[in-house]
């Protein structure tokens, strides 16, 4: 029996007290009871006006009042992170399900209740979400993934998300090239293939990012000067550990990892050598 029914078929005349009411405060949304056992129930505004005369409640009175005040304990918890930002109806309901003792008719009432007052609308999230996330340069498989994710509907997803193979390009695009500024001390190769997959792993498919690889400035002007920098790096770097061959082995190794050629890095150790 829900609240509703108990209050209009349970009778208000209560002789035998369970539990003496002590203080009722009004606290905008609810009101507070203070019990004799230091106990505080909140309940709604008709339930008060039902029992405001009262100066106590019987053992069932008491159990529904404890359903009751954990509905807008979870409601008012609800309404205070959507006053934060927006989320899905899944969000919530996975927020409800895992922080408070309701039963799914109670957690129903609050998601419809939210719903009613336009608090929660997946197609409104969805696509307050799709502009955040084609702004931030996802990828139309991630931006998908993501929604599914926060538990938007496909049908709401393909309403209102556009697959323009156009602007799929230019979030890559602009996706690479910060990449592209990021990334030092590496070879052209290395920094291409470090880009490449970086933009597979934001999911871009392999025919956007080729598209994107042939347009894009490396900023490498020199790359030979650019090994004799890593070179001299490296070099310093396994001078303090290692000697002759071993030190040669572990510059080599560092450098070819880099994507540089192993023909210009023997002609820098060569240089480097004879000096």
């Amino acid at each position: 029996m829900d609240i509703n029914s108990f209050l209009t078929n349970h009778k208000i005349e209560i002789t035998e007290y369970t539990y003496l009411i002590k203080k009722i405060k009004d606290c905008n949304n609810y009101f507070l009871l203070y019990l004799d056992n230091d106990e505080k129930i909140r309940i709604s505004l008709d339930t008060y006006i039902k029992y405001s005369n009262l100066k106590g409640i019987d053992e069932e009175t008491y159990l529904l009042f404890k359903q009751e005040d954990k509905y807008i304990s979870a409601y008012n918890s609800c309404l205070r992170k959507l006053s934060i930002k927006d989320f899905s109806e899944k969000q919530l309901l996975d927020f409800l399900s895992l922080k408070f003792d309701l039963d799914s008719k109670l957690i129903n009432k609050i998601i419809n209740n939210l719903k009613q007052y336009n608090l929660i609308d997946d197609n409104r999230y969805c696509i307050n979400r799709l502009n955040y996330l084609n702004n931030a340069n996802y990828s139309f498989k991630t931006i998908k993934n993501k929604l599914l994710k926060d538990g938007i509907s496909e049908e709401i997803i393909n309403a209102n998300m556009s697959l323009d193979k156009d602007v799929e390009f230019d979030k890559a695009l602009q996706l690479a090239n910060k990449y592209s500024s990021i990334i030092k001390n590496k070879s052209s190769y290395a920094k291409k293939q470090s880009i490449i997959n970086k933009l597979i792993v934001n999911g871009y498919n392999y025919d956007i990012v080729n598209d994107v690889i042939n347009q894009i400035d490396l900023n490498i002007n020199n790359e030979y000067e650019l090994l004799k920098k890593e070179y001299s790096r490296v070099y310093i770097k396994y001078s303090k550990k290692y000697k002759d061959y071993d030190l040669n082995k572990h510059i080599m190794s560092s450098l070819l990892s880099k994507g540089f050629k192993m023909d210009d890095i023997k002609s820098i150790m060569e240089v480097q050598d004879a000096s």
